[in-house]
């Protein structure tokens, strides 16, 4: 998605998914940083049904290593002896007010 840290644009805020479609890029906040995902890592998105109607979620699943139709180049082998790599299965996000959420889905 972006060559160094400093290609995140720094405008954004910290607490907001955010779609960079310059880059086809997701930017979602972990702990108070943006983490960008390219949209190839990205299997799907999700908005599960809503109970009671006070939140709004959005469940975004990614491809990992090891499951079905993955391509392998999305997936390099670590020439670290030492690295050791963490992947990400699922993200959840919920929000009292859903507007960026919705936006975020679309």
């Amino acid at each position: 998605s972006y060559s160094t840290p400093d290609d995140i644009p720094h405008d954004i805020r910290t607490t907001k998914l955010t779609v960079d479609a310059k880059h086809d890029t997701l930017l979602v906040p972990i702990n108070g940083t943006l983490v960008p995902f390219h949209i190839r890592t990205i299997k799907n998105i999700s908005k599960p049904n809503d109970e009671g109607g006070k939140y709004t979620s959005i469940r975004i699943n990614f491809h990992a290593p090891g499951t079905s139709f993955v391509q392998q180049d999305m997936f390099p082998e670590s020439n670290r002896s030492k690295q050791t790599l963490i992947y990400l299965k699922e993200l959840n996000y919920r929000s009292e007010d859903g507007r960026n959420l919705q936006a975020v889905f679309r």
